[in-house]
């Protein structure tokens, strides 16, 4: 009656798209910590996100799948902006180019859930993904992300200026 316990690894990354693989395949949902910044602002860098198996009419538009699409043989997390003839696009939300195109069967795991500072937070899925698909698709999200840097870094410039430290 010994407690779990959860031990975190970093392994390399054609390793993590194996160890993925294996667990979908044996039916356990794997979950890990995300690097990068492609998939801002709903999934970020340092999220832990959760990866099941393919249900029978999945991914479908506004999914985002795992996929092995590194150089190094690491995963990609992308959500689908199109789906035709058995053959997904893929797009990062934050990017202003698609992926290209993959069969339906290089997908590894659609993705269940993401969880940020321990509270599980919503990622464009589900009867929005649709929605949120056709923003990555003209380049809404990107152009939202660009503009909220842009805002960021002229507080910052007006807080140095003015003595602000925003902490009030």
């Amino acid at each position: 009656m010994g407690r779990e316990r959860l031990v975190e690894v970093s392994p390399p990354a054609e390793l993590l798209g194996d160890l993925l693989e294996s667990s979908l395949e044996s039916g356990v949902e794997a979950s890990f910590a995300v690097a990068g910044n492609s998939m801002r602002p709903l999934v970020r860098t340092g999220d832990v996100v959760r990866v099941r198996r393919l249900g029978p009419t999945e991914p479908g538009l506004g999914d985002v799948v795992a996929i092995r699409g590194m150089p190094d043989g690491g995963l990609l997390l992308h959500r689908v902006v199109r789906v035709r003839n058995g053959r997904l696009l893929l797009r990062g939300d934050n990017s202003l180019v698609d992926n290209g195109e993959c069969p339906m069967d290089a997908v590894l795991g659609v993705l269940a859930g993401v969880e940020r500072n321990g509270r599980q937070v919503w990622f464009g899925s589900g009867r929005l993904g649709w929605l949120v698909a056709l923003a990555v698709r003209m380049g809404l999200v990107n152009y939202y992300n660009r503009v909220r840097l842009k805002f960021a870094q002229a507080d910052s410039r007006l807080r140095e200026r003015t003595g602000e430290d925003g902490n009030e």
